[in-house]
Order: structure tokens, then C-alpha cells, then sequence
């Protein structure tokens, strides 16, 4: 079946959940809309249907990292994956999900929730009788487009895309002093950034993206994310 549904969570059940019905035979909408909260999610029941469902997740709720990781014995290496971490972690690791991305030399990316935030989401899902095919971490749904990162309002929120599997999700009011901040820390200079919405950073080159409906750009980005 060429149509799929895409539903992005929010972090709590009072937050809003945006979704969109996209069909990859026609390249076109069929429907979208935003749910007040996780409780409308059984309004999308039978729009799940048969539809593959894809799941996106905030960054706000995940941690995204890296570790040194030498490929040579990297099945050994994994089980100490949590412990090699815990320095870095507020939480404590026995009461947290792991999650390998893509691997840059010997820089292997993570993706670090809680496994009280993952069930949550679950939950969510198990009671509107919707079934997952999978849940990514929004900012990794961002198409780089050959840029170094990559960009987008949602909402109140920034989504930024830093690497193949890394990224952040910033509040509005931070996004325009930290986004220089964090350019400023890469040897690479001037950092360029794919931007899927009107944006003017200072020390950035930013490289003007098509304007779509973000949840869009997300949907069709979702289908090649690393993790």
C-alpha cells in the first residue's frame, strides 16, 4: 500500500500530536490535522487501517550522543555501551533505553530515553489500537540535503539536525542565540544548514530548503532515518 500514516507524539499527554496521511504512488496529502493530546489518538484508528504507521518522537525527550567505539570487537563492546555513558547521564542506566545510530569512523551515535518515556509512548499507541512500525527521533527526520545540518520550526519549537544521527529540539526563544553558539564550537566555518523554514543565522550558511507543511518535510524524511 503506497499510503502511510504519521503521527508525532508529543512528551506528555497534554501536549498536541500533529499527524499527516501521505501517499508515495501520488506524491500528495491525502489528510492531516493536530490532536489537542495523546488522548485524541483513538480518533486515528481507522485512518491507521492497514496503513504502515511511523512514529515521531521529540528530541526534547531523548538524548542524542556519541561514544568512541573501535569497530574491531563492537558486539563486546555494546554491552558496556550503557556503562560507558553513565558518567553523562542524569538517570540512571538501569532505567534507561539504548539505541545504536549510524557510525562516523569510530564515533558511534546513540540515542539515550527513559524507559518510563518509551512505555508512554507505547502505551499511548496499544490503547488507540494503533500498531508502529517504528519511532524516530523528529530532529533525525530532517533531510540534510548534503548540508552539515538542518533546520525547521514546529510549532513553538526548533528542530536541528547536526549530524547523520545526532540533533537537538530548542525552545523558539533559545534557537536564535544558540544556533551561533553552536556553530561557532565546529572547525568546519561557516557551517551550512538545509533550512525548511525562513531562516537568517549569523555565521551560518544557510541553504533555503522547499517552504512544505513540516509534517511533511518530516514524512518524507522519516523513511531514510538512521535509526
Amino acid at each position: 500500500m503506497s499510503e502511510r500514516l504519521f503521527i508525532r507524539l508529543g512528551r506528555s499527554a497534554e501536549q498536541s500530536c500533529s499527524w499527516l496521511v501521505w501517499s508515495e504512488q501520488e506524491q500528495e496529502i491525502i489528510a492531516s490535522g493536530e490532536l489537542s493530546d495523546a488522548h485524541g489518538l483513538s480518533t486515528l484508528t481507522e485512518r491507521a487501517g492497514n496503513r504502515p504507521v511511523d512514529i515521531l518522537v521529540p528530541a526534547s525527550a531523548i538524548t542524542l550522543t556519541s561514544v568512541q567505539l573501535p569497530e574491531k570487537g563492537q558486539r563486546q563492546a555494546l554491552k558496556a555501551l550503557p556503562f560507558m555513558l553513565e558518567e553523562n547521564l542524569a538517570e540512571n542506566v538501569d532505567e534507561l533505553h539504548f539505541v545504536t545510530g549510524p557510525r562516523n569512523g569510530e564515533s558511534l551515535s546513540v540515542a539515550v530515553v527513559t524507559h518510563e518515556q518509551m512505555q508512554t509512548w507505547l502505551s499511548w499507541l496499544s490503547d488507540a489500537g494503533i500498531k508502529a512500525r517504528q519511532l524516530v527521533p523528529d530532529c533525525l527526520a530532517l533531510p540534510l540535503q548534503e548540508c552539515q545540518w538542518a533546520a525547521m520550526k514546529f510549532g513553538s519549537d526548533y528542530l536541528l539536525r547536526t549530524s547523520a544521527g545526532s540533533g537537538v529540539s530548542l525552545d523558539g526563544n533559545w534557537f536564535q542565540m544558540a544556533l551561533p553558539k553552536l556553530a561557532a564550537g565546529q572547525q568546519e566555518a561557516p557551517i551550512t544548514l538545509a533550512s525548511y523554514s525562513d531562516l537568517d543565522i549569523q555565521g551560518v550558511e544557510v541553504k533555503p530548503q522547499p517552504l512544505d507543511l513540516p509534517m511533511l518535510v518530516l514524512a518524507k524524511g522519516i523513511l531514510n532515518a538512521p535509526l
